[in-house]
């Protein structure tokens, strides 16, 4: 029996705040991530990034996501009205992108954006940088 026995997955959302950008409110991205989500991109699993972003930074994430060609998708608390602490906006997310909750994995550093998740069904990995090693395993990278 593998990591993710039951349901393939199919979808991989990472926190842009505190995991693309390890810095809040600053787009300094961690480059190994963005490795990271290409190569899974390449192995057939969808990139988006999710954050609590408010309007303004929402349009300068948006203005970046064609530096990110692995990710093909930002949704933001800005665009849906529903922040991360919400279950009912993994519901929103997983509506939008047409995937059932139990094949998508969220990579959040908040454990209350995780539990809110996993309430709506979702797959959840807390990352911190010393969980970086624990994440490319469960990745298989």
């Amino acid at each position: 029996m593998g990591l993710f026995p039951k349901v393939d997955l199919k979808v991989i959302a990472w926190d842009v705040h505190g995991v693309l950008c390890p810095s809040e409110g600053v787009l300094d991205f961690d480059e190994d991530l963005l490795n990271w989500a290409e190569t899974l991109s390449g192995q057939g699993l969808r990139q988006i990034a999710l954050t609590n972003a408010p309007a303004d930074l929402t349009r300068q994430i948006e203005a970046h996501l064609g530096d990110w060609p692995s990710i093909d998708l930002v949704l933001t608390s800005a665009t849906t009205n529903l922040t991360k602490a919400d279950p009912g906006f993994y519901d929103h997310v997983a509506t939008e992108i047409a995937t059932l909750p139990g094949s998508i994995l969220l990579i959040d550093d908040k454990g209350t954006n995780i539990n809110a998740a996993a309430a709506a069904g979702w797959r959840g990995f807390r990352y911190s940088p010393l969980a970086r090693d624990a994440l490319k395993r469960t990745l298989k990278l």
